[in-house]
């Protein structure tokens, strides 16, 4: 297997047993030269000529498949590689949150303020634009924890609002009370706009699951999207849970963001 930067330049080549896993790679590479400073979770790998990120699960043999109009044998796969920059932003977040690992995590230290927010340094232009976070721990306690997008003008309170989704101009997943919904039956999660929830009913998240939202164009052959130009479609651990559409008083670029029940930490992957 070939590995490149996404410039073009040669990473090294590497031997790898079609029955492993991306996530293997990612592994290989964090610890190698000239990417040992990283993470494996930093890790970004694509197929040549696709712009969508491969996921950790995904089996090396199934991109041979993939793409056999490539004159490459199997034994000479070639991915392209990238490294995550994605971070926490301290100027726009709440100042009683706790940064780690390069600001690519954040945390909600015991009960410090209330709805405490925190924002990516990146903001979302438009449709192929989106953000991962990993829910890195979550213990049950008797408050919410909400991750989305905001309006750009929307002033969105740092701290004591109702969460992402529970204001106007904000949308996406929200648990309004960890440890009560955890004893309930499921409802649905995502909120939009402060009024509509959306998307199939399911129980809360645990630490290791994986929320992504991605902006895209709408589709006016399918009803609930006829009516507005973007959709954001939000992934629970790499599956298509809800696909929410955005409301027309929703301006770009919107902001990605989240608030935190006690003691839980979100790591942005990309």
């Amino acid at each position: 297997m070939s590995l490149e930067t996404m410039a073009g330049t040669s990473i090294g080549v590497s031997q790898f047993k079609l029955s492993q896993l991306v996530g293997d790679v990612r592994i290989w590479l964090a610890k190698s030269q000239p990417l040992k400073y990283t993470a494996a979770s930093r890790v970004l790998l694509f197929v040549p000529g696709d712009d969508s990120k491969l996921e950790p699960v995904v089996n090396l043999a199934s991109l041979v498949k993939l793409h056999p109009e490539t004159p490459e044998t199997p034994h000479r796969l070639t991915l392209l590689v990238a490294v995550s920059t994605a971070r926490w932003s301290h100027k726009l977040s709440n100042t009683t949150l706790v940064f780690s690992d390069n600001d690519r995590s954040i945390t909600r230290p015991g009960g410090q303020s209330s709805f405490p927010c925190g924002m990516s340094e990146r903001k979302l232009n438009g449709p192929g634009d989106g953000f991962s976070v990993l829910i890195t721990a979550l213990p049950l306690f008797s408050n919410a924890l909400t991750v989305g997008i905001i309006s750009h003008g929307c002033e969105f309170e740092l701290q004591g609002s109702n969460g992402i989704g529970g204001e106007r101009g904000s949308m996406g997943f929200h648990v309004a009370n960890v440890k009560y919904q955890a004893e309930q039956p499921p409802r649905q999660l995502v909120q939009v706009n402060a009024e509509s929830w959306l998307g199939p009913e399911r129980g809360i998240p645990a630490a290791g699951d994986r929320l992504r939202f991605a902006i895209r164009e709408s589709d006016p052959k399918v009803p609930a999207e006829a009516d507005t130009e973007l959709v954001l479609d939000i992934f629970y651990n790499h599956e298509l849970f809800c696909a929410a559409p955005i409301p027309k008083s929703f301006d770009l670029p919107f902001q990605p963001a989240c608030t935190l029940c006690n003691d839980a930490t979100l790591t942005l992957e990309n």
